[in-house]
């Protein structure tokens, strides 16, 4: 229900369940290979490579990205928004209606499959075995259809 959307909640870092670990361009952050700092090499004292850059030890956030790796705005989005990932297991916190009432559904579905009885399942077990191929052929040509698909594959 979240990607039904013009912007898509995952992309970007301004998000209340984002934090300073978020970087929205994830593809820059393991990529320092080719970016110089006249001052410092890419082997100089200390320097580690956080979003796309060399940060120095005198820079101002080295003190904060100290030991820690940045994630991806998807990433965070899933684990903090959707499933709200608590910090321990001691740490429990309230359903998450979003989730329950989509785990009621599924079961309600399954339900009304089965209830008409054997005959009735392998029709919806021949539904649910090829509509995942169906999903996936219009999602690949709707991917090549997409501007900048070029990059896509060559990135994997």
């Amino acid at each position: 229900i979240s990607s039904i959307s013009w912007e898509l909640p995952w992309v970007g870092c301004d998000h209340p369940w984002n934090t300073e670990r978020c970087d929205g361009n994830y593809n820059k952050i393991h990529n320092c290979t080719g970016l110089l700092r006249p001052e410092v090499p890419q082997d100089g004292p200390g320097a580690k490579c956080w979003k796309g850059k060399w940060v120095l030890p005198t820079d101002g956030v080295y003190d904060t990205i100290k030991g820690q790796t940045p994630r991806r705005s998807s990433e965070e989005f899933f684990n903090r928004e959707v499933l709200q990932v608590s910090d321990s297991i001691h740490d429990i916190n309230y359903i998450n209606w979003k989730l329950a009432l989509c785990l009621l559904f599924s079961w309600t579905v399954i339900f009304v499959c089965l209830q008409k009885g054997i005959k009735s399942t392998g029709k919806v077990v021949y539904f649910t075995a090829l509509f995942p191929y169906v999903v996936l052929i219009i999602l690949f040509i709707r991917g090549f259809t997409l501007p900048g698909f070029e990059d896509g594959i060559y990135f994997y």
